[in-house]
């Protein structure tokens, strides 16, 4: 009696939410680790050559070949897929302008303006295949964990990392590293539920091809 309670579909999908739970746990835990070997190890201060930079470049490419896996193994999200890359992959791109500026200041808007257009115009040869599957990620469960990433990574990380707001939080005693902190600690944060989100809906989408 108790071992057919324990496999019930309602104890399953509990155990499978609490697994979830736990790995965000473990996916933010990972992200405060990084942050605190650039802080107390390293000591850069967060600065642009930190190890936090380069893990959320590494959390970004992590999105982009989840994404492209998929458009990889179904033909049907493939128009979807390649559009979620091509945006995924002009934020690596902006990730990365301390190298390409050594070109001349603002040369990443070259590189992702072609990654957009070759991107859209692959994604629009299959309108019917992006409209679907762009309706059943938008009510999948990882979309909700994505957008909130976006959301911390595009917006929120950019408005507490503000200059304006720290100099008149400490005053005179306002140090950058402080507000490096604050704003790149966020983004990673955001980055690092973007990565999982990303591998999860993989995941999902290899588990549909298999069962068909």
């Amino acid at each position: 009696m108790l071992f057919s309670y324990s496999k019930s579909k309602e104890i399953k999908m509990i155990q499978r939410g609490l697994l979830q739970f736990f790995i965000q746990c473990v996916v933010v835990a990972i992200a405060y680790l990084v942050i605190r070997t650039d802080i107390i190890t390293l000591k850069d201060g967060v600065s642009e050559q930190s190890l936090t930079e380069y893990y959320q470049q590494f959390l970004l490419l992590i999105v982009i070949l989840s994404f492209s896996y998929i458009a990889k193994i179904n033909p049907k999200a493939r128009s979807f897929a390649i559009l979620v890359v091509g945006f995924f992959s002009c934020m690596f791109i902006r990730e990365c302008d301390g190298v390409l500026d050594k070109v001349y200041h603002g040369f990443w808007l070259v590189p992702a303006l072609i990654v957009t257009f070759v991107c859209i115009f692959f994604a629009l040869k299959d309108k019917q295949g992006l409209l679907s599957t762009s309706a059943k990620f938008f009510d999948s469960r990882y979309f909700y964990t994505m957008s909130c990433a976006l959301v911390v990574v595009l917006v929120f990380s950019r408005l507490v990392g503000m200059n304006h707001l720290w100099q008149i939080l400490l005053q005179g005693d306002y140090i950058r590293t402080v507000k490096n902190l604050a704003e790149e600690g966020t983004e990673l944060l955001g980055y690092s539920l973007l990565a999982y989100s990303a591998l999860g809906f993989g995941y999902q989408v290899r588990k549909i091809q298999v069962s068909e």
